[in-house]
């Protein structure tokens, strides 16, 4: 893996995006779990931690 300050500002935005994305279809698919085994006390933060 490369440094930030080796690569030019918009693969730095590529790569941070990319990982943003995997981290919330990884939260997402964990929402979808704790929904569907009735898990009831994450639905309240759910939409909080889906902003972020």
């Amino acid at each position: 893996m490369l440094p930030k300050s080796n690569v030019n500002p918009q693969q730095v935005d590529a790569f941070m995006n990319q990982e943003r994305n995997k981290r919330r279809e990884l939260l997402q698919k964990f929402l979808n779990l704790c929904m569907a085994s009735k898990v009831h006390t994450l639905n309240k933060c759910s939409s909080f931690l889906l902003l972020g």
